[in-house]
Parts: C-alpha cells; structure tokens; sequence
C-alpha cells in the first residue's frame, strides 16, 4: 500500500509518459503556465510488473508552506 510513499510519482507511469511528465513539470516550475491543473484526462499507468493500463484522472495543486504548491 505504501510502496509509492517517498518515490516521485513517475514510478506510477510507463517510461515514456514518465519522461513527458518530467518535461511538463520542469517547465510548469520553470515558467509557473499550467495546460492541465482541475482538468479531466486520459491517461496511462503502469503495475510494479509493468503492466499499462488507462486511467482517468484530474491534477490539483496541493498548498504547501514550504514550496506554496
């Protein structure tokens, strides 16, 4: 049940979509314009044995005192 606690959220994604997201997260930091925060998406995750499947989810920002995101 915890064994995503402590890693980045890329350990959810198959590897391409993990590259992506990196990419998508660097330049949200780096220029603070987000496409997809509150919106419904399709997308694709992946089992610890590899196996993809789709999913719909939605990304919210998480107030935080140390990063305000």
């Amino acid at each position: 049940m915890f064994e995503v606690q402590g890693h980045d959220v890329n350990i959810l994604m198959p590897p391409v979509i993990a590259i992506k997201h990196s990419l998508f997260l660097e330049k949200f930091f780096r220029t603070g314009k987000e496409r997809i925060i509150n919106n419904c998406l399709e997308s694709f995750a992946m089992y610890r044995t590899g196996i993809i499947f789709p999913i719909h989810l939605v990304v919210k920002t998480v107030p935080s005192l140390r990063n305000d995101i």
